[in-house]
């Protein structure tokens, strides 16, 4: 029985149920602080039908990651393939995909997984690898050609792009050259340059500097990444573009962060629960 493709599996999903479908393929940590425990609560907050397919499982806290232990790529496979068979979604993300078997997996299938955000979870922000060599450039070349929205944070577009990252316009030279990769457009999050949170979006109309609702707050809480990119999923879901999508995740993920909670004795979690997708429309 063939497969609905990718524009076909949105038109249908639109038209017969209200009910927006997002399907997360990331890696599970037990701390909840991100990954697809992150993820599916970032969507329940959203008012979307979330699913996950775990992808690795670590041994990790607030605190840091111990090990991360990648799943098969057979068990992801029919992981992804039972799913596939039984929902049609709207929108899928991408977190950490440790190997390039792995990535490969999920690039198979992308015809099948309506608009794809892919957050290249490449490194821990605690600083442990979670991907290898290989995932790296199997993303770069199957994932990233592949999505609607790509949603590296600095250093992750530093390792694409192959450079430097320390002012707005070389993250604007970064994203470029990530949107030459095929991408269908680039938010490059997590700027530091200066004393307000500036995300750095690019599509093919050009950039937006999408700057947050107020100062940057203390603290360095984990798993914003995921937050991120799983409510730039969800807006994707809802029928925004990726430019909307990315404004939206930015404030909803401040405000996230504003409201964060710290469950244990490592850094604090971004906490959804009661939060809407963005902005009300002016």
């Amino acid at each position: 029985m063939s497969q609905p493709s990718k524009r076909a599996a949105s038109s249908t999903s639109g038209m017969t149920d209200p009910l927006r479908k997002v399907l997360t393929i990331a890696g599970l940590d037990p701390s909840g602080g991100a990954g697809v425990i992150a993820d599916t609560r970032a969507f329940v907050a959203a008012g979307v039908y979330g699913a996950a397919v775990v992808t690795a499982l670590t041994v990790q806290d607030t605190r840091g990651v111990g090990s991360v232990n990648a799943v098969d790529p057979d068990l992801m496979a029919a992981q992804l393939d039972l799913l596939l068979a039984d929902i049609i979604f709207d929108s899928a993300k991408t977190g950490m995909l440790p190997t390039g078997e792995a990535v490969s997996v999920v690039a198979d299938r992308t015809d099948r997984l309506g608009s794809l955000v892919v957050d290249p979870v490449f490194i821990s922000s605690s600083g442990a690898p979670l991907a290898d060599q290989d995932a790296i450039k199997a993303t770069v070349e199957l994932l990233l050609p592949a999505c609607a929205l790509a949603t590296p944070n600095v250093l992750e577009a530093e390792l694409i792009s192959g450079a430097s990252i320390e002012s707005a316009e070389q993250a604007v030279e970064a994203a470029r050259s990530i949107l030459e990769l095929g991408a269908g457009a680039v938010c490059i999050t997590g700027g530091a340059w200066t004393d307000e949170p500036v995300d750095v979006f690019l599509d093919g109309s050009g950039v937006r500097m999408i700057r947050a609702a107020g100062p940057r707050l203390p603290g360095d809480p984990h798993g914003t990444g995921c937050f991120f990119s799983a409510m730039a999923a969800v807006c994707l879901a809802q029928g925004d573009g990726a430019a909307a999508a990315a404004e939206k995740a930015a404030r909803t993920t401040y405000r996230a962060i504003a409201a964060a909670v710290q469950p244990g004795a490592g850094n604090s979690i971004p906490w959804p629960l009661q939060l809407e997708p963005g902005p009300d429309s002016d």
